[in-house]
């Protein structure tokens, strides 16, 4: 607030007008608690969200018998609420959080969009062939039931489509994924114009604000054309999107490792050990597939390590920086 200018003051907030007619306010003590609450309580929710969805998925796998071949594939259980649940959890809450460092912003950003799109466009159903399942074990229903799942030797097909569908997802999935997509875009476009429009920019906004802005709203823009016109999008955004999303969260915890000389001690060796313990996993699961020796769950298996990688990081960072609002 300008100095020698009168004010009013509403609940407790110092208020005044500026030449513009426009209301400035000052953040009172009790507010600045509001948002350091409020500041925690998002960086813990993304950690508690990966604590449900591997509670789920292993109650999932302890129902079932066995786990599936990646953690997309839950979305085809009974864990599906819980898996699409958490990342847009996670997606939301990465886009929100907002840093000053501008490249980690910007994968910060990115990922969490990516998450999203993981979340509503789904991967394609597992698939009972003939030389598996025989067509007269799969009821009219189309899933296989579980007691011959457990008898299928070292496949464990839970929940399968008898030879999967036309375009790779069954009807109601396709249904879905251009309802909520669509929806994803005209909000996130809405959510873009309407930050830039209320932002104030002369205030001496970051650069990584901005640029997180233009980065989201060009992805959009450009997630809405490949929607409409690339005929593969439903086949291949799941498996491209996934990808990116560890990707961006490498990065972020390559950025904390190596590139922000204010962190030290353990955290800084954290950060390291994340990122390379993220970059090792990766590596190992290429060259096991590169020499022939993939087994059924080798993609479930990197997820997770790459997901439980990325939650340590982010832990450790929520630790760090936890009393630094306090300052």
């Amino acid at each position: 607030m300008r100095e020698h200018e009168p004010h009013d003051e509403v609940g407790g907030v110092h208020m005044s007008a500026d030449d513009g007619g426009e209301v400035e306010t000052e953040i009172t003590p009790e507010h600045e608690k509001e948002l350091t609450v409020t500041y925690r309580s998002l960086r813990l929710a993304l950690v508690l969200a990966v604590l449900m969805l591997a509670v789920s998925v292993i109650a999932e796998a302890v129902r079932a018998g066995a786990l599936r071949d990646s953690l997309s594939s839950y979305f085809y259980s009974p864990s599906r609420s819980i898996f699409v649940g958490v990342l847009l959890v996670i997606g939301f809450s990465l886009i929100a959080i907002h840093v000053v460092q501008l490249w980690e912003e910007f994968w910060l950003t990115l990922g969490g969009m990516f998450a999203i799109i993981v979340a509503l466009v789904p991967t394609s159903p597992p698939s009972c062939t003939l030389d598996v399942v025989s067509d007269d074990a799969i009821p009219a229903g189309g899933q296989v039931p579980v007691p011959l799942v457990r008898d299928i030797a070292d496949r464990s097909i839970l929940e399968c489509f008898p030879h999967g569908a036309a375009d790779g997802l069954p009807g109601w999935v396709v249904a879905g994924v251009w309802n909520n997509v669509l929806a994803l875009i005209v909000v996130g476009l809405i959510a873009v114009i309407v930050a830039l429009k209320y932002t104030d920019w002369s205030a001496g906004t970051s650069s990584a604000l901005m640029w997180s802005l233009v980065v989201y709203g060009v992805a959009l823009v450009v997630g809405g054309l490949l929607f409409w016109l690339w005929d593969d999008f439903r086949d291949q955004t799941h498996g491209v999107a996934a990808i990116l999303t560890f990707v961006c969260f490498g990065a972020v915890a390559l950025i904390n490792g190596w590139l922000r000389p204010e962190n030290t001690g353990r955290f800084l060796a954290t950060y390291r050990a994340v990122t390379i313990g993220m970059a090792v996993a990766f590596a190992v699961f290429l060259l096991v597939r590169a020499t022939g020796n993939g087994f059924r769950t080798d993609v479930f298996w990197l997820e997770a390590v790459e997901i439980a990688l990325f939650a340590t990081f982010w832990l450790a960072q929520t630790i760090q920086h936890w009393h630094e609002a306090d300052t």
